[in-house]
């Protein structure tokens, strides 16, 4: 694109001289002349030029005050200044406003040729600069909500290890977390709607949704996660607000969650609630509180399927638990159809576990974790039905188990199965 020039100049010989200069060798044009500063003014208005080249001596509006009064309403606007006088005054004035180039009359055309190029090239950098600097920033704003939301998980999985560099990283983001409460979903039925034969990310879009417009309706802000498992929100609340009463709000959205899932969907979701919590670095363990809550909902019956961290607080498994990683690594096994490798890790997580309750449950609770985990991977299963038939038969023998060894046998059996379900898959 060529750039435009505009000359100033009271002198019509001079004007015409500099007006006749081969711009078009550098890529410019002239779009105006003016014979004094007013009526330059008014040019520089219309066109925005490039480049200005202006007598200082004009009748009315000198050079500098012409310059000045541009260099306001546009700096960028490269001015070169023509002066029948070389002194150290002028020179400050020029630099002051803002004027860097100039030339001395009579015009030496070698000289000019310089000058031209310079700003020229001075300009063309400066527009390149100012072009990727604005394609980076709109690639910034694209990528903007992947960058939050690699922020809000690694919050959630307690990635950080600098609360320091978690608050400045939050601040220019604009995520901010004066209060919050953790809510975590688990689907327990998919039931037989118009949604439940959806692919499972589009399905996940749907539960998110439906959650997210209730869980913002009392809060500040929502972030949202999905976990292979489930579904995590922060909620966000202020921090004058009594961390109860957040609690008591997250209870009743989830509620009415419920309602609007089976609704759509014919199916059930549990959920669990952390405590309120004012400290982002604490979303990890807020996290791992309202997991725990939401297991629990798994075998303390329907009237349990929303449950609080300070109702299970005192439900401790002694002081064995299924590790985050362990649990990972047997459902990749089971996954990958790896039947006796599968066995055989099952057998180590459970050899630390002593009490025959706590290993039922958690044995139970495992088992369902893997069914959701897999979900229609399994491509034997012809239906959502004949998953469900099996697992609630895998669950009922489980339950019935009267030994430690019986229990165990019974549940790499199932692991067992199921992961002959994904040879070859």
């Amino acid at each position: 694109m060529d750039l435009k020039v505009l000359i100033l100049d009271d002198e019509y010989i001079i004007l015409d001289g500099l007006c006749s200069f081969p711009w078009e060798m550098y890529g410019c044009c002239v779009v105006g002349s003016a014979e004094d500063g007013a009526e330059g003014l008014e040019l520089a208005a219309r066109h925005h030029p490039d480049i200005i080249l202006s007598d200082i001596k004009m009748p009315g509006m000198n050079g500098l005050e012409f310059s000045e009064q541009v260099k306001k309403e546009s700096p960028d606007t490269e001015i070169i200044l023509l002066t029948g006088y070389d002194n150290f005054s002028f020179a400050q004035q020029a630099l002051r406003i803002g004027v860097c180039e100039y030339l001395l009359k009579p015009v030496n055309f070698r000289e000019m040729h310089a000058v031209i190029e310079q700003v020229c090239s001075r300009i063309r950098l400066r527009n390149k600069q100012k072009k990727d600097y604005s394609e980076m920033r709109k690639k910034y704003q694209q990528t903007l909500p992947m960058v939050r939301s690699k922020l809000i998980s690694d919050l959630i999985y307690g990635r950080f290890r600098d609360p320091a560099d978690m608050a400045v990283r939050m601040e220019l983001l604009n995520i901010r977390m004066e209060q919050h409460v953790f809510v975590y979903a688990r689907i327990t039925s998919a039931g037989d709607g118009q949604t439940a034969d959806l692919e499972p990310v589009l399905y996940d879009f749907v539960v998110c949704n439906i959650c997210e417009e209730f869980l913002r309706q009392t809060s500040v802000q929502v972030y949202s996660e999905t976990d292979t498992l489930g579904y995590c929100f922060i909620v966000v609340y202020p921090k004058s607000m009594d961390g109860r009463d957040c609690v008591s709000h997250c209870v009743q959205a989830c509620e009415e969650i419920q309602k609007n899932i089976k609704d759509i969907t014919m199916g059930d979701i549990s959920f669990g609630i952390s405590l309120a919590q004012t400290d982002p670095y604490s979303v990890n363990m807020s996290y791992k509180q309202a997991v725990e809550a939401c297991e629990q909902c798994v075998y303390m019956g329907e009237d349990s399927s929303i449950l609080e961290y300070t109702d299970v607080a005192d439900v401790q498994m002694n002081t064995w638990n299924i590790t985050e990683g362990e649990r990972k690594r047997l459902f990749s096994e089971v996954a990958r159809g790896n039947i006796e490798t599968a066995r055989n890790f099952a057998g180590q997580i459970f050899e630390g576990c002593e009490d025959l309750d706590v290993m039922r449950y958690a044995a139970m609770e495992l088992l369902i974790s893997c069914f959701q985990y897999l979900g229609n991977e399994s491509q034997k299963f012809r239906t959502a039905v004949e998953r469900t038939s099996v697992l609630t038969e895998s669950i009922e023998k489980m339950y019935s188990c009267h030994t430690r060894r019986e229990l165990l046998e019974y549940l790499k059996k199932s692991l067992g199965f199921l992961a002959d379900q994904n040879r070859g898959g």
